[in-house]
């Protein structure tokens, strides 16, 4: 091609065809329309890949990619279809600045369309058959295999657990730590959380510190913050680790700073003030009064001096004339007695302000100084928990490849994936983060420049970029093809690859809406671009201007309600118009409940708006009711599990009676057959009957005779106990009849879904799984169900990439600048206050503008801003046909979304070219609302009712799979050939229980919390805990171990640990062994492996295995102990 370029970089907006660009490029790349049929590879989309930021994006992109190569192979000779007119025109270089002449005059329309038809056709199959080689996937998808590829380069564990969730990781290592607290040998961790929770009571926030704890815990995760972390365990003056003990001596070092040193400093400072004022005979009174009264004020504690000065005393600073002391009649009874005194006015003023300053600083310091010191225990916590799990987050990989491909121009890392990949297409780019980036970097650069260069692109839209919070940084994008985040590192030199082959294009055209509501936006935006101070906005938002497509109408209207009453009528009344303008626009305009979605800012809102609507009979579908646990069926069978580890709760059984009293009455009446049901609500005399039953259940026997009495229901909690836990929620939903609840099916499926998952993965404990579910509940959620005429109410961040007819948003009048109680980790190395961190935690204060957190600060404010605009943008520019705003003036109008939206309607009513309307204002009690209009709507809805499709499961088939036990791989080998499922189902093989307590013994120090961890997981009763103890205790008292179980013994314990060896007869296999007990000082290891029941050959052929390995480990003296658990029996087996 004529000077071509090959890496297209793609600057986008709402609506323009982002996804649609993305799959036309990749089927122009597959079908390699340039090559003749006997060049043409039906297998080069392998060397294609394409990479998104969310699974949704992924799963659509695929869709997409196929669905048109299928049209492409069955299409007739028009160009009929969008996507094919434009591959064709692109082809010949129509619309292009510089076409090649030489294509356009070779120019054969139907050789081209055959050669799309019959190659979309073969490529399509070869992708259905290679599946796994279509690479359309996420970010952190590709990151994972290439960390299963080059596992030992990254230095991850060989049988490494990817873990997804940050939140569980934080969970676990937080539950570790309370259940640390009050220990002998843990008195330093509870002293610091001790204080640190006195110091939230004292700041009259909760003194509960989990919240506290689990946020800085998604600090650790989070890409903007996890940088600043990394140093935060190194004291910076002797590069040591820092201690909880040092933490202590950090803050009474503070504590003597704030009110002993800068303290004395400020009284010294005032006294001579006084006593300048003595000597030269100079009284208060002879002062003026504001001067005097505010030089009195300096005479407080440190922490309740006023930092601003008033404006009289800051005339007194900056004026240099000692008269501004007094009146003019004072000052000339004795200038010389002002004129000698205003000197030390001046400079002790100047030294109390000035530390009082830098003392503001050190108690934001000193009052989370124990926050930062519990930071660092979680961090070490959760280092501790994912080394012994073989755990691994997400983020941890992209960290990984980060620091190879930072360190070297191509990275050996990439060198195979180089040779695969001749094209990377990157989609979202503006969430894409830095250290993202920078991994794809080196691959994107080795396409570039291999053979004649190999076509690449990103697509993006800065304007779009709401996912900072997931290290999303749009100014990559805004900056393209430039590097500037790559400076210092050997991806650097890539900078000039990128420009010399750099061809920025824009997509500029939108498809989605109509050109009113496209109207609209561009003025609104380019409002606010001009109207900014800031730069990087600036950037973000020029040239946004979009063009419109074939279509007419479209309205947008704004509401601004005037708060005039308490905060509770408003809230009230703002619900009320948003109802009536819903009925409004399906009663008078004709669109349907489903094709309005309101936007909200945050869950809270969205929550109050639809239990208002709900209230009024209109049928809502919102984040809360797509959640898994919103149906009463899933609260029933977690309930039922629940039963397992809480076995006389009454209000449990309560629960349990109440659904299935309403449940039981809804199928006698058939109301699962009705459209749009909800279940039957349960009158106070009904919840009192059944009150009075629940109240002999005093034990879980009764309650099984209850549901026999009442429901005919036999149910047999031992038999329950036996099954999985998938089992036992297949059992539940046939036993009780639950698919009968058809409005709840998908729900159900889903929560077997996520069964399923977990039993795979983390077994069949009922305590683990309801623990795991208070985290899961918040999050499971079903799909949005297209059969269902409902409004849709959802976050804007859930909105992004969607459209409606109708977007309705409400609550438009977020802040602009940080949220108040928000807070920020920054860097602090080298700091003169406390040299040895390296990081601090502080509240975002406008203060910190005069701080050495200034830059930090100043980032951050200018960061709040353009994430507030952009989510405006991203609201703004789902809708279709009509776009309502709701504002509201209130006191902080000054600095919210509120201040930008009044100012461009008061600059759009004085425009001569822009239609604006002032409708009549509406008072609902007492509550005034003002109504514009901009643009009248001329064009007429064509939305039209569609039939409910229903889609009923009549029933689940259940197998119950109890019987059935899958021995995990490399049993046999261990010699377990005999496994009794009862005694494992039920948890009461008292070998087994106690074989479980020893994972979590080292010494014999460990009993009692080994017990309790019994007790907790639900595998013994509370009144089963002492009897464990003995036991236990009474096995390692044996005198042929209990000297293996003393701390004084030296030895090193490693509890379930993994020995690889390789086999003989496969090079590339390993065998896996995991003594139970494994036990090392120096040249000698002892093995210690407990068994139930009684001695088997078999147990020695697999200790021996064992000691085998320790020898090649180079263990000299090895020492194989068999400890049969039941009968308390020690078997020295020889090597």
């Amino acid at each position: 091609m004529k000077n071509a370029k090959f890496f297209k970089i793609y600057r986008s907006s709402a609506g323009a065809g982002k996804t649609f660009t993305l799959a036309k490029e990749y089927i122009k790349l597959a079908l390699q329309l340039d090559k003749f049929d006997e060049e043409f590879n039906p297998d080069y989309f392998q060397h294609i890949l394409a990479v998104t930021f969310t699974n949704l994006a992924t799963a659509e992109m695929k869709e997409r990619i196929l669905s048109q190569m299928l049209v492409f192979s069955k299409a007739n000779s028009k160009l009929d279809d969008d996507m094919l007119k434009s591959i064709v025109n692109e082809f010949y270089g129509f619309g292009n600045e510089d076409p090649d002449p030489d294509v356009q005059k070779n120019k054969n329309e139907p050789e081209l369309f055959k050669r799309i038809k019959e190659r979309s056709k073969i490529v399509h199959q070869k992708i259905l058959h290679g599946y796994s080689n279509f690479s359309v996937s996420t970010i952190d998808a590709f990151s994972q295999k290439v960390a299963q590829a080059f596992k030992r380069d990254l230095d991850f564990p060989f049988n490494f657990e990817l873990v997804l969730d940050a939140q569980n990781l934080i969970e676990d290592a937080i539950y570790s730590l309370m259940d640390k607290l009050g220990r002998e040998d843990q008195k330093e961790l509870t002293h610091a959380l001790t204080q640190f929770s006195i110091k939230m009571a004292e700041e009259d926030r909760s003194w509960n510190i989990v919240p506290n704890i689990s946020d800085f815990g998604k600090a650790l995760f989070d890409d903007s913050q996890r940088k600043v972390l990394e140093k935060l365990g190194v004291n910076q003056i002797n590069n040591k680790e820092l201690t909880i003990t040092e933490f202590s001596e950090i803050a009474n070092k503070l504590r003597v700073k704030i009110y002993d040193e800068n303290q004395k400093i400020i009284s010294d400072a005032y006294q001579a003030i006084v006593d300048s004022m003595r000597s030269n005979n100079v009284a208060f009174d002879d002062l003026s009064k504001h001067v005097g009264t505010g030089i009195q004020k300096l005479d407080k504690e440190i922490n309740s001096i006023d930092l601003k000065l008033s404006k009289t005393m800051e005339k007194v600073m900056d004026s240099g004339d000692p008269s501004c002391l007094a009146t003019k009649q004072n000052y000339k009874k004795m200038p010389a007695g002002y004129d000698a005194v205003y000197p030390t006015i001046q400079e002790q003023v100047s030294l109390i302000v000035e530390t009082v300053k830098k003392t503001k600083l050190i108690r934001l310091v000193y009052d989370t100084i124990y926050l930062v010191a519990t930071a660092l225990v979680l961090q070490k916590e959760l280092e501790e928990q994912k080394k012994e799990q073989g755990w691994i987050h997400i983020s941890e990989i992209g960290d990984n490849i980060n620091k190879i491909v930072e360190d070297a121009p191509m990275p050996y890392l990439y060198e195979r994936l180089g040779e695969k990949y001749n094209h990377i297409l990157i989609d979202e780019f503006q969430d894409t983060s830095k250290t993202q980036w920078h991994n794809l970097i080196p691959l994107v650069a080795n396409a570039l420049t291999e053979d004649e260069g190999h076509e690449c692109l990103v697509v993006g839209d800065a304007k779009q970029s709401i996912y900072r919070w997931r290290g999303g940084k749009a100014e990559m994008l805004v900056e393209l093809p430039k590097l500037p985040t790559a400076k210092g590192t050997a991806l650097e030199e890539e900078e000039y690859v990128f420009e010399q082959q750099a061809q920025p294009l824009k997509l500029g055209k939108n498809y989605r809406s109509f050109p009113n509501i496209i109207e609209f936006n561009n003025s609104l935006y380019e409002f606010i671009r001009q109207d900014t101070n800031d730069d990087l906005l600036s950037k973000f938002y020029l040239g946004g201007e979009q063009e419109k497509h074939k279509k007419v109408g479209g309205q947008v209207r704004l509401t601004i309600c005037q708060q005039s009453g308490s905060k509770g009528e408003v809230e009230e009344m703002n619900l009320s118009r948003i109802h009536q303008q819903i009925l409004h626009l399906v009663n008078e305009e004709g669109y349907s409940f489903k094709d309005i979605a309101i936007l909200v800012r945050n869950n809270s809102n969205g929550s109050k708006i639809a239990e208002y609507l709900v209230k009024e009979d209109v049928e809502v579908i919102s984040s809360e009711s797509l959640l898994v646990n919103s149906a009463p069926s899933i609260q029933f069978i977690v309930n039922m599990i629940r039963l397992l580890v809480r076995r006389a709760d009454k209000m449990l059984f309560m629960e349990i009676i109440r659904f299935l009293y309403s449940h039981y009455k809804d199928i006698e009446a058939n109301r699962w057959e009705q459209k749009n049901v909800s279940p039957t609500e349960i009158d106070g005399d009904t919840y009192i009957q059944l009150g009075d039953l629940i109240k002999e259940c005093d034990q879980q026997k009764k309650f099984e005779e209850l549901l026999k009495k009442e429901f005919d229901i036999t149910f047999d909690l031992s038999v329950f106990r036996r099954k999985t836990l998938f089992d036992q929620t297949e059992f539940l939903v046939q036993t009780f009849s639950l698919f009968k609840r058809t409005t709840e099916q998908s729900y159900m499926m889903k929560f077997l879904g996520i069964m399923l998952a977990h039993t795979q993965k983390q077994g069949n404990s009922a305590q683990e799984f309801l623990s795991k579910w208070e985290n899961l509940q918040q999050k499971e959620a079903i799909s949005v169900p297209d059969n269902i005429d409902a409004v849709r109410i959802l976050s804007i961040h859930k909105s992004k990439g969607l459209e409606f007819p109708v977007v309705l948003l409400p609550y438009a009048d977020w802040s602009l600048t940080p949220m108040v109680k928000s807070r920020k980790w920054f860097a602090w190395e080298g700091n003169s206050v406390v040299p040895e961190l390296s990081a601090t935690n502080l509240p975002l204060q406008q203060f910190l503008e005069k701080t050495d957190f200034k830059e930090g600060y100043a980032e951050e404010v200018r960061d709040t801003y353009i994430d507030a605009i952009n989510m405006l943008y991203v609201a703004t520019t789902r809708a279709k046909k009509h776009l309502h705003i709701f504002t509201s003036k209130n006191r902080s109008s000054s600095t919210s979304i509120t201040k930008l939206l009044l100012s461009f309607k008061d600059f759009a009513l004085k425009q001569s070219n822009f239609d604006t309307n002032e409708l009549k204002s509406t008072t609902i009690d007492n509550v005034l609302f003002e109504e514009y209009e901009f643009f009248s709507d001329d064009c007429i809805n064509s939305s039209s009712k569609k039939e409910d499709v229903e889609n009923k499961i009549k029933t689940i088939i259940h197998t119950d799979q109890s019987e059935y036990l899958r021995l995990k791989s490399g049993a046999l080998e261990l010699g377990e050939k005999e496994i009794h499922l009862e005694e494992i189902a039920l948890a009461k093989n008292k070998g087994v229980i106690i074989h479980k307590a020893f994972e979590k013994i080292r010494f014999k120090e460990d009993i009692d919390e080994a017990s309790n961890y019994l007790e907790r997981k639900g595998l013994i009763e509370e009144q089963e805990v002492l009897e464990y103890k003995d036991a236990i205790l009474k096995i390692i008292s044996h005198p042929e171990v209990g000297s293996y179980f003393d701390k004084k013994s030296g030895y090193t314990v490693l509890n379930e640990t993994e020995i690889i060896s390789p086999r003989k007869e496969v090079m590339k296999a390993s065998i896996i062994d995991r003594p139970d007990r494994l036990m090392y000082k120096g040249q000698e290891a002892v093995v210690i492996d407990y068994k139930t029941g009684n001695y088997n050959d078999q147990h020695e052929i697999q200790i021996k295995r064992y000691g085998t390995a320790l020898k090649k480990m180079g263990f000299k003296q090895i020492k194989l102990i068999l400890l049969y658990t039941e009968n308390n029996e020690v078997h020295h087996v020889k090597y």
